[in-house]
């Protein structure tokens, strides 16, 4: 199955420009604050353009563009969504298959080592992953602690939630390894709808640049 969009659009620091039109778009440009390695983009570009504005927000002093990449050539097993933007998929996922879930192996993120055979699901659909703290966790307290994530209600995941995206990624970088077939599956899935907004390129060719989009000056 080939991916459904054409063109994606990356926000970078204007700098880097050259070296894209030069080298291509790589699925190693970033680890995506941990969550994974990746090339991150927008599928539309009002929302590339609204992450540009953000990015401008955060450091006045940088200038930031748009890079519209031609992904037409790529398959959908190329792709996974953006869990720090959508992260009621892959909890969505750990919910429906919670017991495949407990069988990943222990998994290291930045947060702790979390240990997928002692997490469960709890009340009302909150999803407790049970961790065990190392020397890179930033969570003071106790040797072993859990921490729970609700799946309902979805409006407060509505703001970009990096620490949450840090802790998914791996969950499903884990999930897809162990059971490929229905992970490909439940994916192709996420992108037959147009709500996938913002995904990760993990394939191995880089792609073309179509064109520069710059879009905010300092002035803005």
């Amino acid at each position: 199955m080939n991916f459904p969009r054409k063109i994606v659009y990356h926000v970078t620091n204007i700098e880097n420009r050259l070296s894209f039109v030069k080298l291509g778009a790589s699925s190693k440009f970033s680890s995506g604050l941990g969550q994974g390695r990746g090339l991150y983009v927008w599928t539309n570009p009002l929302g590339a353009e609204r992450h540009l504005k953000y990015k401008r927000s955060k450091n006045s002093e940088c200038e930031y563009c748009i890079i519209a990449i031609n992904s037409e050539k790529t398959r959908v097993d190329e792709w996974i969504p953006n869990f720090e933007i959508h992260p009621d998929l892959a909890m969505q996922l750990m919910y429906t298959d919670i017991e495949s879930m407990r069988t990943l192996p222990n998994i290291r993120t930045g947060y702790g080592i979390i240990k997928p055979d002692k997490s469960r699901i709890e009340g009302r659909d909150n999803i407790v992953l049970g961790f065990e703290r190392d020397k890179d966790s930033c969570f003071p307290g106790e040797e072993n602690y859990e921490i729970s994530l609700p799946m309902q209600p979805l409006f407060a995941w509505q703001i970009f939630n990096s620490e949450v995206a840090g802790i998914l990624g791996p969950i499903v970088d884990a999930y897809r390894t162990k059971y490929p077939k229905e992970f490909e599956r439940e994916n192709a899935k996420w992108f037959e709808t147009k709500d996938v907004s913002g995904c990760r390129y993990i394939g191995k060719e880089s792609l073309p640049v179509e064109r520069i989009v710059r879009c905010a000056a300092r002035e803005d």
